[in-house]
């Protein structure tokens, strides 16, 4: 049996085997959006048009956007953030845009060359020509968070080397990665653009990527192993508290109760129209 799996749901595995099953096999997920979610989506739209409008002025603009996103709070948030941007990067005149929400589709393989049963699938949300760096390709991400990342945090972040060993394999020579974040938290005091902005470039070797996507095949193949029951919950005060949305649900089986029940008293339902 083949299997479509994406970046997201390797990360879920990673943090806990009931939570991937739940979002990925059993298509869980909750009637609200958490804020950060809903914030980061309308982050990833207004970047996704700013560079949709760099290669075509017709196509709509990011303040359109942000007008359509109302006087909420993510919509001020956000609104300051691309003031910012706009400042930090103007309209990037090195980066020649190549493609706006790349699609990366690929069969995982065996060491032995041969594919798996697992297709790995996402989009790249920005491939530039960078004409600063001798005109190379590289791949950006768009990232919006509390604080910018620091040290080995982007180091042991898998989903753009993925990416990157997605891309070479349809033959693009994808030189790095660059992690395009923006700070979404504004303290009172005026902040400098290297407060608010950063972007690091990871560049990683085809043997380390050889290594990711041979520990990610691992992965999806215990987590899609047939077994009797639900898999084990991965239980960690911090990551549970504020990465997992089945939280409440899961403490309250863990307690007694039918999970499957306990789901939809908290307002989950199951959604098989996504992937």
């Amino acid at each position: 049996m083949t299997h479509t799996v994406s970046f997201s749901e390797l990360d879920a595995i990673r943090q806990c085997e009931l939570k991937a099953h739940l979002s990925y096999r059993e298509r869980w997920q909750p009637e609200e959006i958490a804020p950060a979610l809903s914030r980061g989506r309308l982050w990833h739209s207004v970047m996704e048009i700013h560079y949709l409008n760099k290669c075509d002025p017709l196509v709509d603009d990011p303040w359109g956007v942000l007008a359509e996103a109302g006087d909420t709070d993510d919509a001020e948030l956000c609104r300051w953030m691309y003031e910012g941007y706009l400042e930090c990067y103007g309209d990037d005149p090195d980066w020649e845009v190549i493609a706006v929400e790349q699609k990366v589709e690929d069969w995982l393989r065996l060491p032995s060359g041969r594919r798996s049963q697992f297709k790995v699938k996402g989009f790249v949300d920005l491939l530039v020509r960078d004409h600063s760096a001798g005109g190379g390709l590289f791949i950006v991400d768009h990232k919006s968070a509390r604080e910018l990342p620091k040290g080995k945090q982007l180091d042991f972040d898998d989903q753009l080397g993925i990416y990157t060993w997605l891309l070479r394999r349809q033959g693009l020579d994808i030189r790095g990665a660059i992690h395009n974040t923006a700070r979404t938290y504004k303290l009172k005091r005026p902040m400098e653009l290297k407060e608010r902005f950063s972007r690091t470039l990871t560049v990683r070797s085809d043997r380390e990527l050889e290594i990711m996507v041979g520990e990610a095949l691992e992965k999806f193949r215990v987590a899609y192993k047939p077994r009797k029951g639900l898999p084990p919950r991965s239980p960690d005060p911090d990551r549970c508290g504020w990465r997992c949305p089945f939280s409440e649900p899961c403490l309250a089986a863990r307690k007694g109760g039918d999970l499957f029940e306990l789901l939809a008293d908290f307002g989950f339902y199951q959604n098989f129209d996504r992937h």
